[in-house]
């Protein structure tokens, strides 16, 4: 019964019991007790990060060899967070590590013309990044928009640029107006610069808005992406 009652004394009051428990183990000629705690373990390596590119609140990595779009807040499968982010830098954390980061040293003052299809985008007066360029071979306005998860074309512009909505899937998302209906379908390519990326994501949404195209992650994931002093560039990696 007493070895009993050190138990549960010892996981009530941990520093007091465990002190009292060990210098009657000693007395008593008992072993002394090896107690180990996990908050010791040696913690992983950092991950081996290079910036691709970074905007406010949000950056384009890669982290051990692979490309990864963190918002602030959210982390990878790893574990590795993206703190905070702006145009010149962002700080991350992994385990109790926390380390700030500027852009990959690759990205100089001055671009070089990439030996690969690219696409030079400069930043306007209100801080977006316009782009010309082609759907299915006809061309369009883009809004460079990391936030959008896909290429998104107002039912306008998509009637311009002959989208056949018939069998298109019918979907509802939020915008700045509220809940509205959307057309989900896959466009054959799209054009931006001298890159082009085929079978690519997209949603129409009935109406005027928005009023650019935006150009979202299901085309930015097959480009590499610079941004350095107001310029962006996009790079086809193959």
């Amino acid at each position: 019964m007493a070895a009993n009652s050190r138990i549960i004394r010892f996981h009530l009051t941990f520093g007091v019991v465990l002190c009292f428990g060990l210098a009657a183990g000693l007395l008593h000629g008992e072993a002394p007790v090896s107690v180990q705690d996990s908050s010791f373990a040696t913690a992983p390596a950092f991950p081996e990060v290079e910036v691709l590119a970074l905007f406010p609140d949000a950056a384009m990595l890669l982290v051990d060899g692979e490309k990864v779009f963190l918002k602030a807040g959210e982390s990878t499968h790893a574990g590795l967070s993206l703190n905070w982010a702006s145009s010149q830098q962002l700080e991350l954390s992994f385990w109790n590590e926390i380390r700030r980061f500027t852009l990959s040293d690759k990205v100089q003052s001055k671009f070089e013309a990439p030996t690969r299809a690219n696409a030079i985008i400069h930043r306007n007066d209100q801080g977006q990044f316009l782009a010309g360029g082609a759907i299915n071979g006809r061309a369009v306005d883009f809004l460079v928009d990391t936030g959008a998860n896909i290429v998104v074309i107002n039912g306008n512009t998509a009637g311009v640029l002959g989208i056949d909505l018939k069998d298109a899937p019918l979907m509802f998302v939020d915008t700045s107006a509220g809940v509205s209906r959307a057309y989900s379908l896959v466009l054959k390519s799209v054009q931006v610069g001298n890159i082009i990326v085929h079978d690519v994501a997209a949603t129409v949404i009935p109406g005027e808005y928005p009023a650019n195209v935006l150009l979202g992650m299901s085309f930015l994931q097959n480009v590499e992406i610079r941004e350095q002093a107001g310029t962006l560039v996009l790079i086809d990696p193959r």
